[in-house]
């Protein structure tokens, strides 16, 4: 019987090493708001047909955005291009609700909005005012979409692609106990 204690005792603790091993631990970093410009996408509505058309407009701004904010170090910069530029983010805005025959417009605007807390991987961003590009698509009701464009993260030549693959670690041993997720 004492036995078969160690040896449990054993397979507990080789368990405990094993899934300290794989089990990658996140560190989150917080960053100031003074630091951050973020996007934000505001839907016209709720219905799926606004809530698709606020994908395409987001694939577009991302897209002419990326190639605004390659050369751009400084938050202040970006502030001062996404000023420049709001006609033009409109116009990119407006081809895409044109050609889905909406009936409504997008406005755009350089200004500060208040965020709930939020988490990209291992950054949070605490609840607070942010600078931003605001796209209001229509009434702009619906629900809405935003990223970070300074540092950037959605935009420029180090934004993080759709398709990344992401590393995950199995543990059999854990699975075999029921402690995998």
């Amino acid at each position: 019987m004492k036995r078969l204690c160690y040896c449990g005792m054993i397979i507990l603790i080789c368990a405990a090493i094993v899934l300290t091993a794989v089990s990658p631990v996140q560190q989150c970093r917080t960053v100031d708001a003074g630091e951050v410009v973020r996007i934000h996408i505001k839907a016209n509505s709720n219905s799926e047909n606004d809530q698709r058309v606020k994908a395409e407009v987001r694939d577009a701004l991302l897209v002419y955005l990326s190639t605004l904010a390659d050369s751009v170090t400084q938050k202040s910069e970006l502030l001062t291009v996404l000023e420049c530029n709001k006609a033009e983010v409109e116009r990119i805005a407006d081809d895409v609700l044109a050609e889905r025959a909406l009936g409504y417009s997008a406005r755009a605007r350089v200004c500060t909005e208040t965020y709930p807390i939020r988490k990209y991987g291992d950054l949070v961003l605490d609840a607070g005012d942010y600078d931003s590009l605001t796209v209001e698509l229509g009434s702009g009701q619906g629900d809405n979409w935003w990223c970070i464009a300074f540092p950037p993260l959605c935009i420029g030549k180090n934004r993080e692609d759709k398709g990344k693959e992401r590393v995950s670690f199995r543990s059999r041993l854990a699975e075999l106990f029921g402690w995998s997720k």
